[in-house]
């Protein structure tokens, strides 16, 4: 479970980077600082990619090997939600 946590954190912490950014480009443009903003949330983005390869990359045996398709499909499954939950209008929780 360490590596399918380890995988799941870096989609978790690199969306939160993303958010970052696109936070400060958009509605806080007059305080964006791009070594604060930009910098330090791509080189952590980067950071994390590495640790996630290097948690899967040569992949392990069993039962850690299937670490990165338990992630995708959790992935896939909330992707799903947020998409269902935005179709069917019940968008305000978010």
């Amino acid at each position: 479970m360490g590596v399918a946590v380890t995988l799941g954190l870096v989609f978790v912490y690199s969306a939160g980077n993303l958010g970052v950014y696109r936070f400060y480009r958009t509605e806080q443009r007059s305080e964006f600082n791009p070594l604060l903003h930009l910098v330090f949330p791509l080189l952590s983005t980067v950071a994390l990619i590495w640790v996630g390869y290097k948690s899967i990359v040569p992949l392990p045996p069993s039962p850690v090997m299937f670490a990165p398709m338990l992630v995708g499909v959790w992935l896939l499954l909330g992707i799903g939600v947020l998409l269902a939950l935005r179709r069917s209008g019940t968008e305000e929780w978010m």
